[in-house]
């Protein structure tokens, strides 16, 4: 009877090491099915060519989503499904108790609420 070999399991990486060690932001993209990044030593490195049909819409998609979560650590993304729910509760909240609040905070609130409003027509 033969041994069957198993082949070895892949590690997971966990969401801390991926924060550690992915490429940081801005990513970008010129209008082609390109994006990329900068290196470590700040130079400029293709990260991914999408593929197909959608590949340039693919490309912007990816570059924004990518940008837009710039300094959220991994594990908070992955963890929340319904982040834009708990951002709407958050504004609703602090819109209705404004006391609590500098002008300062009320500006960036009312800029939030702005996008939430853009983002929630589309």
């Amino acid at each position: 009877m033969s041994k069957v070999k198993k082949s070895p399991q892949k590690k997971k990486m966990l969401a801390d090491e991926v924060d550690f060690y992915h490429t940081p932001e801005p990513w970008s993209t010129d209008g082609t099915k390109a994006i990329y990044a900068r290196g470590r030593w700040g130079r400029r490195v293709h990260m991914v060519n999408c593929m197909g049909q959608d590949a340039k819409a693919n490309a912007r998609r990816i570059e924004a989503c990518i940008n837009a979560f710039d300094g959220i650590p991994t594990r908070v993304i992955e963890a929340s499904r319904h982040w834009m729910d708990y951002l709407w509760w958050t504004v609703e909240h602090l819109e209705n108790n404004p006391e609590v609040l500098s002008s300062e905070e009320l500006d960036k609130l009312e800029g939030i609420a702005k996008l939430l409003e853009v983002w929630s027509e589309q």
